[in-house]
């Protein structure tokens, strides 16, 4: 559309000049408007660099008397014109492409992500039972605890992965028909299992404490344990099946609904055995000793309380328009602030390609390959911008003198045998190329990709031209020199123009985490809900993971290497804190009113959403012991937040004056221990009473977590001060 709108202004461009009223500055006028609008809008990294290469292409040969391209005038298409016989070229491949991805069976995001909901329901399933087999009193081994990590951490990255999956598939369907339910349903299960997995985190933390001192309880909960979890993952997969069609029909709506009742029915079973055999030992009232315990069974608890409300809310969605979401989508690319510091990257790039095309254009001879080599290398980040231009290099090289090595040692030229060797010496060639490009890693796998694009230039010049030196060596050259130039140019204004390093970005972003937590752990602690602050907190926690993944790859200079196991561990506390806050605030509040449902199998109970009420009586969130619990809790936090922000600010040179400030109150775990005597005189166990109705239980999940978050901060800490 850029070439046909400048060749109906001017006919023919620069070649044209003595009769179409060419002007140089009108063309140089709209290649800056037109590049700094690409550079502005929020598209697709994939989407700017080819809308960059063509125009550079296009308007170079428009810009240049001498070129011999021909393009279509005045709107209309002329088939042996440049402009559509690339366009051609794109569509025929774009359209191959799509048919490939069908053959042998459709690969589509819908595919994948009904694989990958079947494997994260298995993966939490399993997840559920490692953790329920803790429960009988003896700690999780540490082989066994370490698989256990590293399944969780299994499962989150599915669980990311899965959102850009969800996002792709909006553009296989539109969200028409039967597409949008099944997307629709998709979302709302991918909800759910992100909420098990924040209560299995929960579970997590119990299951590595020693119990051996509550056998007896947890013995004589074995049973209802393992009927509860085979209850609860019958249940899982049940829901699992009926949202991957994107119709719920009345049969799976009546299995759903029966093993919905039977989770209930076990679920209070538990809650039940559980109240006995405290009353029966003696243990009516909140006790120090059983905190996890209490807290083990109020997770599981939780657990059931959250598949079933879910399943009981199941319902086939209503087919929806088109236009429902493509206003969004079509909005989000015209809203240039939704990335942080993409002005300074607007600026950055439209610098490094107005000055490419000005030295290719004035003393590299027209070649469009330099700023065409900006906008392939173009990148956020400094870091990322540096590395992928090395890639850059090697894999044109690679690229370019490869197959000429190759074709100039096998005898590929001429008819019948030759043609057979040059055909199969391509097909390895780009095979091997595009396989180390899918399993190479994302460094390899950048290098093989450009191998394979360069290489399929190189492999179809002129036979001849592979033994003729002077011929091959020149192109080689040319294209290896530009590419070079242009890697040069972006690498510079980088260097010159970047306004923030990604280890200044994680510091801003690490810091707001450590601040919403805390001012989330204030208002929890006070009385106050803070449901509000959980997107935020989360937005801010999904920015340090990205400054976090791009810290490595900028340019250190004068400083030492990137602490980057030590912030990943930072970051992994920052995520347990939130999920602390979370069930503190749980536990806190009962979130609303308990409700009776009718069925077409029974009657159920779940908790509607409400007005939360507040666990604790008045009298115990006055008390003196309570008040100085949370200014303990507070003060810790300052302390070790404010040892985190030296180290992300000095990074390896040392905290300095903020370790030499840090100490551990040693009376902060008798304060904790007083307010628990306390609460006792206020919470008894009630025989017949469901666990999540239970305060004392939730009292005592008060006082765990409290304890929790005291343990975690301390152990952000010692990694500090290790490190």
């Amino acid at each position: 559309l850029n070439s046909l709108a400048l060749n109906t202004i001017c006919p023919g461009g620069a070649k044209n000049a003595h009769w179409n009223g060419y002007r140089p500055e009108i063309a140089w006028l709209e290649l800056s408007v037109v590049i700094f609008i690409i550079m502005l809008l929020n598209m697709p990294d994939r989407t700017r660099t080819f809308a960059v290469f063509y125009i550079a292409m296009f308007t170079m040969h428009y810009m240049n008397p001498a070129s011999t391209a021909v393009f279509s005038h005045n709107f209309q298409f002329d088939i042996n014109g440049t402009g559509v016989s690339y366009f051609l070229v794109c569509v025929v491949g774009t359209l191959l492409a799509t048919l490939f991805s069908l053959v042998p069976w459709p690969h589509t995001f819908q595919s994948e992500v009904t694989v990958d909901i079947g494997h994260l329901r298995t993966c939490i399933s399993t997840l559920l039972e490692v953790v329920a087999q803790s429960c009988n009193g003896v700690p999780l081994s540490t082989p066994l605890r370490s698989k256990c990590a590293k399944g969780s951490m299994r499962i989150s990255g599915m669980l990311s992965e899965l959102d850009e999956k969800l996002a792709g598939m909006w553009w296989e369907g539109f969200d028409t028909g039967s597409f949008g339910r099944v997307r629709n349903l998709f979302l709302h299960f991918s909800t759910l299992l992100r909420e098990l997995m924040d209560i299995m985190h929960a579970l997590l933390l119990a299951a590595e404490a020693d119990r051996s001192h509550a056998t007896w309880l947890m013995e004589a909960l074995e049973a209802d344990i393992y009927n509860f979890v085979d209850a609860t993952n019958r249940l899982l997969g049940e829901v699992g099946e009926a949202v991957s069609d994107g119709y719920i029909s009345k049969q799976e709506r009546l299995r759903i609904e029966r093993e919905a009742q039977r989770v209930q029915t076990m679920s209070t079973a538990l809650s039940t055995t559980y109240a006995t055999r405290r009353l029966e030992a003696g243990a009516a009232s909140l006790d120090r000793d059983l905190l996890e315990e209490d807290y083990i069974t109020y997770n599981l608890a939780r657990i059931g309380e959250a598949l079933v409300k879910f399943s009981l809310s199941l319902e086939t969605p209503a087919e929806q328009s088109i236009f429902v979401d493509l206003e969004k989508y079509i909005l989000d690319i015209f809203d240039p602030m939704l990335n942080r510091n993409h002005t300074n990257f607007v600026i950055r790039s439209y610098v490094s390609f107005m000055l490419a095309f000005v030295i290719s254009f004035y003393f590299y001879g027209a070649d469009y390959l330099i700023p065409a080599t900006v906008g392939l290398v173009l990148s956020k980040f400094l870091g990322s911008a540096l590395e992928r231009n090395l890639c850059r290099a090697q894999g044109t090289v690679l690229g370019l003198v490869l197959p000429a090595i190759i074709l100039r040692q096998v005898p590929a030229c001429g008819g019948g045998l030759g043609s057979l060797i040059f055909l199969g010496l391509v097909f390895i060639f780009i095979a091997v190329a595009l396989y180390i490009s899918q399993s190479g890693g994302a460094r390899n796998g950048y290098i093989a990709m450009l191998t394979a694009a360069f290489a399929a230039q190189t492999f179809f010049l002129p036979c001849n031209s592979y033994h003729d030196h002077t011929t091959s060596s020149g192109s080689v050259y040319s294209t290896v020199s530009a590419t070079i130039m242009g890697i040069l140019i972006v690498s510079l204004v980088d260097v010159v123009l970047a306004n923030e390093r990604p280890t200044e970005g994680l510091r801003d972003c690490l810091g707001n985490v450590f601040a919403v937590t805390r001012a989330g752990f204030v208002d929890v602690l006070d009385g106050n809900p803070t449901h509000k602050r959980a997107a935020l907190l989360k937005r801010h926690l999904d920015l340090s993971t990205m400054f976090h993944v791009e810290c490595p790859h900028e340019p250190r200079l004068w400083r030492i290497s990137y602490p980057e196991q030590m912030v990943a561990s930072l970051l992994g506390e920052a995520r347990s804190l939130r999920l602390d806050l979370h069930s503190l605030e749980k536990a806190l509040y009962s979130g609303g009113t308990v409700q009776e449902i009718k069925t077409e199998v029974s009657m159920l109970t779940v908790f509607q959403d409400g007005i939360p009420d507040p666990v604790m009586p008045q009298e115990v969130l006055e008390c003196l012991e309570y008040r100085q619990v949370c200014d303990d809790l507070l003060s810790q936090y300052d302390k070790v937040t404010r040892l985190c922000q030296s180290v992300l600010s000095h990074e390896s040179e040392g905290p300095k004056q903020a370790i030499l400030d840090y100490d551990h109150r040693a009376d902060v775990d008798d304060n904790v221990h007083r307010l628990a005597e306390v609460m006792e005189d206020h919470f008894k166990y009630t025989q017949g009473k469901a666990v999540l109705d239970d305060y004392r239980c939730r009292a005592a999940v008060i006082i765990f977590m409290i304890f929790t978050v005291h343990r975690r901060l301390d152990r952000i800490a010692e990694m500090i001060l290790r490190s």
